[in-house]
């Protein structure tokens, strides 16, 4: 006599003989969901996470401090702050400036400078594409997530909606002998396909962890709820006595108390009604676009800085060339060259009267 996890068919009585089944199983689909969530109110945060909104705000700060610094160095910007009476691109203009791109609306008061150009051009190409990504995940979530390929009868899986396999000793001989149309194409695909299906049940669910969404594993329908199963066996002069037992118990509903507290309370499985969750942009796929913004706000604060060095050799330059006109101006040279000049007008005066007379 012995005690299996062992599933009674018509091939195994004719060598075994098996007690009353006190649990009666079936053919069962084992397969992973991908993640789900119930959803809330700031669903439209879910696109991005955490860590990318926060650089995109801290990107946002710096954007609009650098318009406020290079509007202040340039000499354009300056100007045109000057004869409008107000400052173009003040702390408040600034910060403006750079939350318009967000919202596509274009800005009144266009960059004149080299430098402000720069880096209006840069935030509007990173607004872009954050705004690009951030409506395709969105669109992706709320339109196409009912749409994923979900397995939810025989049928799904008999049409190839995902890869499946099975124990290469039991399930495949089950579907084999049925004589079900569905249950025929899964036999044929399981014998047709045989890298798909296993050795053991082990390796069946490490497969259906590792491809969630994508494999199903098909098994006893006792051992995929609660990965065990008790049936009590014995030789004949033990089966009638065991047997009675089991009914005994079937009927007193202690076997259907174990059954609901052992396989059904224990339960976690999610609730696969709700939406599927979505991958969330992270900062790992958004590096590149935070790197450009990052040059080119150091390109244009680098062309204010050589803006403003620029013009101050200018004006220096200026200072420094009145400075030697003054020096020159008193100095005695000026004076001898001015009396020079004075007397060789005179003399060329003098010469001229003379050819007239």
């Amino acid at each position: 006599m012995a005690a299996a996890a062992l599933t009674i068919s018509s091939a195994r009585s004719e060598v075994v003989e098996f007690t009353k089944p006190w649990m009666y199983s079936g053919i069962s689909m084992l397969y992973k969901h991908l993640p789900v969530d119930s959803g809330s109110g700031w669903m439209f945060l879910r696109p991005l996470t955490l860590s990318t909104w926060i650089a995109v705000a801290i990107m946002y700060v710096a954007v609009s401090s650098a318009y406020w610094v290079v509007a202040r160095c340039s000499s354009e910007e300056r100007r045109r702050s000057t004869e409008s009476g107000e400052p173009v691109f003040g702390i408040f203009n600034s910060f403006w400036a750079a939350f318009i791109p967000l919202l596509l609306r274009g800005n009144q008061e266009m960059p004149q400078a080299l430098s402000t150009r720069l880096l209006t051009g840069i935030w509007w190409c990173f607004s872009l594409l954050i705004l690009v990504l951030y409506s395709t995940v969105v669109a992706k979530e709320f339109t196409t997530a009912h749409y994923r390929p979900k397995v939810t009868s025989w049928k799904d899986l008999a049409d190839g909606v995902v890869n499946f396999g099975a124990s290469k000793r039991d399930a495949l001989q089950y579907f084999k002998n049925s004589k079900i149309p569905e249950y025929q194409k899964i036999g044929d695909f399981l014998a047709s396909h045989p890298a798909f299906s296993t050795s053991g049940i082990s390796e069946g669910l490490l497969r259906v962890l590792q491809n969630p969404g994508t494999y199903a594993y098909l098994m006893e329908t006792a051992s995929a709820e609660y990965l065990a199963a008790l049936v009590v066996l014995g030789p004949e002069f033990h089966r009638n006595e065991l047997s009675k037992g089991i009914l005994q118990v079937q009927e007193q509903g202690a076997l259907h108390a174990i059954y609901r507290k052992y396989w059904k309370d224990r339960s976690k499985c999610p609730d696969t009604t709700k939406l599927f969750d979505q991958p969330q942009l992270d900062l790992p796929h958004l590096g590149g676009i935070f790197v450009a913004l990052g040059i080119g706000i150091f390109l244009s604060l680098l062309g204010a800085f050589i803006e403003v060095f620029l013009y101050v050799i200018k004006r220096d330059s200026a200072q420094v060339g009145n400075l030697i006109l003054i020096i020159y101006r008193h100095s005695p040279l000026e004076k001898h060259l001015l009396e020079n000049s004075g007397k060789s007008s005179v003399s060329a005066s003098q010469s001229l009267q003379i050819c007239k007379l």
